[in-house]
């Protein structure tokens, strides 16, 4: 087969990370021949073309859409006889299912969260309208998580029996580091300083956790990048809190921050399926996570880890005492990463997908 994934994305972040394991795992374990449309952003471009090769990629601009690139694309599939398209995200679902309509090739569009929260309701009807009509032309629509395929079926976006759940997957290591008790805790958040990752409530725990008995006792790390960072930066300043939380800035090898961290933190405001919330799971790491779609899908409250209420710093703080025991949180360290193990491999994912493509090429 021959297929075309399409990203707006290639950046630092799950998104990228999601495409980069599909399309490497599908060139080396299913004999697929693997070409992409993304922009030429650091540091997955460069990853993407050692791949696929720089010939196979079109780059397209970064969460813009362009009508010539609509064009060029149309051009790279037909010369490259392309099977089918497989589009993630927004951004990409337009140009995945704008050429289906103009190519008649098949595509595959994965929504990876259904990420309306920031909308106006005139913007969400709009978009959610506009789903439906491209809907219509999407031969299957792969859901990451039953939280996202259960709102998208309430929304009435697309029709349920193109609908097919795949949740994400990643890559287990095949040991993790050594849970030693200490102090203070390392407690670890992986950040991109938007409106859905809500870096604003890590300011507001930390403020807290400042004047709480958990001070000295846990301190939190922050690796990641974003239009927030520098507000978030003074907001640390102003108040004092370097002692307690720390902006590290973007990395390149997150999975070396989570082997040695304690606990992780999300403090999104929704999800798809959370990648960062399952690789830290997968290092052995238990999960303080708000209670939205995408967090509640991967772990069980007192399990794998706690919930805490979206946008409560207080009820977050509760949370991370009950991490100071011990026991309690080395018992959700293995639930965690036996979770994973068993529900989320990366393999499964992809076996999972490279399926639906064989299925919409014979119908």
């Amino acid at each position: 087969m021959n297929i075309l994934h399409i990203t707006v994305r290639s950046g630092f972040g799950g998104g990228p990370e999601h495409v980069y394991q599909q399309i490497l795992d599908q060139v080396e374990s299913h004999n697929i021949r693997v070409f992409l449309a993304c922009p030429n952003d650091y540091p997955y471009y460069e990853r993407y073309s050692n791949i696929v090769g720089s010939e196979n990629i079109v780059i397209i601009p970064h969460r813009k859409f362009n009508i010539l690139k609509l064009f060029s694309l149309i051009k790279f599939i037909r010369v490259n006889k392309i099977d089918a398209i497989h589009s993630h995200g927004k951004g990409a679902g337009l140009y995945g299912r704008l050429i289906a309509i103009l190519t008649g090739t098949p595509c595959v569009y994965t929504f990876h969260g259904l990420h309306v929260g920031e909308y106006s309701n005139l913007k969400k009807h709009i978009y959610i309208a506009l789903e439906r009509v491209l809907g219509i032309f999407t031969k299957a629509v792969i859901c990451v998580s039953n939280g996202e395929l259960e709102s998208i079926k309430s929304e009435g976006i697309v029709p349920t029996n193109k609908m097919i759940q795949i949740d994400n997957g990643v890559k287990v290591p095949k040991s993790i580091h050594s849970r030693v008790p200490r102090s203070p805790l390392k407690i670890l958040n992986v950040n991109r300083f938007d409106e859905q990752k809500n870096p604003e409530l890590l300011i507001a725990i930390a403020d807290g956790i400042k004047t709480s008995h958990l001070y000295g006792k846990v301190k939190i790390l922050v690796i990641g990048d974003g239009d927030k960072f520098n507000q978030c930066q003074k907001s640390i300043d102003d108040k004092m809190l370097n002692d307690i939380l720390t902006l590290f800035g973007q990395t390149t090898n997150p999975r070396r921050f989570m082997a040695e961290a304690d606990v992780f933190l999300s403090t999104s405001r929704w999800e798809g399926m959370p990648l960062a919330v399952l690789e830290a799971m997968s290092e052995g790491l238990p999960v303080v996570a708000t209670k939205v779609v995408g967090n509640t899908d991967v772990m069980q409250e007192h399990i794998e880890g706690i919930f805490f209420k979206d946008d409560d710093a207080a009820s977050a703080l509760l949370a991370l005492e009950k991490m100071l025991s011990n026991e309690f949180r080395l018992k959700c360290s293995d639930a965690a990463r036996k979770s994973v193990e068993e529900n989320y491999s990366l393999s499964k994912m992809v076996n999972e997908t490279v399926r639906v493509y064989q299925d919409i090429l014979t119908k």
